[in-house]
Parts: C-alpha cells; structure tokens; sequence
C-alpha cells in the first residue's frame, strides 16, 4: 500500500567531527534542498567521525536556518524537538539508519515557515545549522553540523498565513491574545525597528507607545504589541535595520519639538550646550544657569 506525502522529507548526517560542514542528505548527492513554502521533516542522525552517538545524554536537538553564515543573524526558521518528544528516538540504530526506518530525531517545519523570501529569484542559497545540548552542560550547546540551504521556487501560490520575514524577531505563529495583546522579550538599551501590519495597533516600550512604524531603544526588556483580539501579528520586529528617509525626517521632528527641562541639575556656565535623551527623541539645550547647578531650558 502507497504512502500518503504529507510533508517534504529531507534526510541528514550530522557529524560533529566534520567543521565546518557535517550536514549531508542521504538525497540529492548530499546537497540540502527544499521547495518553498511546503511542508517539511528533517530526518537527523547524529554521529562523531563517523560512529553513531547516544543521544541518551542530551536534552535537545535544534534546526536553525540564517540568512547567510555571518555572526549574531536573528534565524528565519527554528525548531527544536526536545528529549522524549514524538519524533525523539533514542534506541536508533545505525541499521534503523540505513534501512530508513528510523532517525535520532524528526523536525519538523509547517508550510508558512519555509515560506522564505527569495529576492524575486527562482532559488536563494541559505545556511542550516544542527545543534544539540548536552544534558550535563545544557547551556552549551554543540554543534553537529551545518550547510548551505537551497530553497526553491516552485511557482505555486505562496499565500500562507504567517511567513517568515528575513531578520523578524516575532516567532512565526504568533498571536494577540483575547485582550488584544502580545509581548515580546528583547534587550534593554538596544534599539529595535517596529513595522506596522493590518492586524496591529501600536507597540508600547515602557513609557513609549508608537502607533506608526519606527525605532524605539528599549528602556525594559519588554516590548507589548498590541492589535485585533485572537488574530495573528502582522508587524515585524527587527534589530538590524536600516532607517527610511521618511524614519529620519519623523526622527528630527521629535529632536525640534517640545520643552523639557534636563532630568537632575546639570552644573555648567550659562550658554554651555547639551545633549537630553528624552524617550526615542534626543533634545539639545542651553544651560540658562549661574554656573551652580541651575537648571536649563530647551530653546530648539
């Protein structure tokens, strides 16, 4: 009886002892292919020179996908199956292996998570990554291997819900709560680049609440989104950005606005100039005091 395909399959080696490479299909001469926007299962078995391991002492295998191979790349796909989980088989042998009856391990990516943008080419090159966690040092994890990822266009309608965007922080799935809300952990003090969607209203940082696309640096580590009740977010939210000319104009409107006064007493002679970080905008001033610590005034 005929198999029922419900997923792309994609089958892979990964061979800790092979950097900087040690991915390779059992298909395709070794090289990792997939067409875009289906369905997939990584199949994994992992080994050392060779030898099969005991994945017994790990608590996790993870797939990541990055846009290239450089440094500190938010990953456009990410999966992690952990020990014990539906796909997890430890009792694998090299023979289950070979005889394609089993695998370490099965991760798996939906539809819209390989949905990936191609720059308007018929295929882009990306780079996977296969990493474990040692169960006695489960915050160093390993990693197994690693190689390029060819995606291909294969001309179907690629109109699932949720696709991945290149550098978007918001894990694909994601969704406003019943109160309209979802929240976001990032980094104190590093600067982010919201994007407004159709489902979303604004993104609160602390005391900031932008309502149109923008930078905001952050002052806490969470950033809440909020938007229609229950439906998917539709913004983005990137690290790594570039500003508009439109994003630059808005930026010097905020630095020209307003009269806030300097937080604290600023010591300094009458005339002296200062520089005010005031939310996202940055305020100049002009000391207006008598060189004893009187306070100043915004004159912009």
């Amino acid at each position: 009886m005929s198999a029922t395909i419900t997923a792309q399959t994609i089958r892979l080696t990964a061979d800790h002892t092979q950097a900087p490479g040690g991915l390779a299909s059992v298909f395709d001469s070794g090289e990792v292919k997939h067409w875009r926007g289906n369905p997939l299962n990584i199949q994994l078995l992992l080994t050392s020179n060779g030898t099969i391991v005991d994945i017994a002492g790990y608590d996790w295998i993870k797939v990541e996908v990055f846009a290239s191979q450089a440094e500190n790349l938010t990953p456009l796909m990410s999966a992690t199956l952990a020990s014990g989980a539906g796909g997890w088989d430890a009792a694998c042998t090299v023979s289950d292996w070979e005889a394609r009856t089993s695998q370490h391990a099965v991760v798996s990516f939906s539809a819209a998570e390989t949905l990936l943008d191609l720059d308007a080419a018929t295929s882009k090159s990306f780079w996977m990554v296969v990493s474990a966690a040692p169960s006695v040092t489960p915050a160093e994890p390993v990693t197994f291997g690693a190689a390029a990822f060819t995606v291909y266009e294969d001309a179907t309608p690629g109109d699932q819900s949720g696709a991945i965007q290149p550098g978007n922080i918001i894990p694909n799935g994601a969704a406003y709560n019943g109160s309209g809300a979802y929240t976001l952990t990032l980094t104190q003090d590093r600067t982010y680049y919201w994007e407004k969607g159709g489902n979303d209203t604004n993104a609160v940082n602390g005391s900031i609440t932008l309502t149109s696309s923008g930078a905001t640096t952050m002052l806490g580590t969470s950033l809440v989104l909020h938007g229609t009740p229950s439906a998917a977010v539709t913004a983005s939210v990137r690290a790594d950005f570039f500003l508009t000319a439109n994003d630059i104009e808005a930026t010097y409107a905020r630095v020209t606005s307003g009269s806030t006064d300097p937080n604290g007493v600023v010591v300094g002679k009458r005339g002296d100039l200062y520089a005010q970080k005031s939310g996202d905008a940055f305020r100049m001033w002009f000391s207006d005091g008598d060189g004893s610590g009187g306070r100043g005034t915004v004159w912009l």
